[in-house]
């Protein structure tokens, strides 16, 4: 392998997106939240690729894929 030509190995897409959601601003009052907001994001984008159209299918995912989703991020 010709080392002049070597290009580091680009991050994942799922990296790059959990790298964008950590730069939004959180602008809720700190006092009144439960739960971090790439997580919310990331639990939003997942179950809507699962085609869950409402709040309630988002939140029954996200209970049914912890495990999932815990692997990328704490969902503490």
């Amino acid at each position: 392998m010709d080392a002049s030509r070597y290009e580091p190995p680009q991050p994942s897409r799922l990296r790059l997106l959990l790298d964008h959601f950590s730069r939004i601003e959180d602008k809720r009052n700190p006092e009144g939240v439960a739960h971090k907001l790439n997580e919310i994001l990331l639990l939003c984008v997942c179950a809507t690729i699962a085609e869950c159209d409402s709040f309630d299918a988002i939140s029954d995912w996200g209970k049914a894929n912890l495990g999932f989703l815990r692997r990328f991020l704490p969902f503490d």
